[in-house]
């Protein structure tokens, strides 16, 4: 009797850890998932993130090419290129009032006279 009891509770703690071991096989797959998934983000977002810098790189150096050619044209003919350019100095966008002041500032300092205005 009491050996096919010990038989029939043996056979249900067998039953109880393979029913137990789909269910971590299972959530190890679903822990391994999130990893994955968790990984491809952090790499989208590194990938995002070199993207933006190097837009913000290339924006800045087209900036200052821009700053720069405009500063050689106004010191060109600056009688001219000053009344044309004036109204930037005074645009609502402060980036372009800025940009403005910064082109003001390297004719001064190439040393552009303005005498003849």
């Amino acid at each position: 009797g009491d050996d096919l009891n010990d038989d029939q509770s043996s056979l249900s703690d067998h039953q109880q850890t393979n029913n137990e071991r789909p269910t971590s096989n299972i959530t190890n797959q679903t822990q391994q998932q999130q990893q994955q998934q968790q990984q491809q983000q952090q790499q989208q977002q590194q990938q995002q993130s070199h993207l933006i810098n190097q837009m913000q790189q290339k924006q800045q150096s087209l900036r200052n090419s821009t700053i720069v050619a405009m500063s050689n044209l106004l010191a060109a003919n600056i009688e001219s290129g000053l009344m044309r350019s004036i109204a930037l100095g005074y645009h609502r966008d402060p980036q372009t009032r800025a940009a403005f002041m910064e082109v003001l500032t390297k004719i001064l300092q190439q040393g552009t006279e303005f005498d003849t205005l």
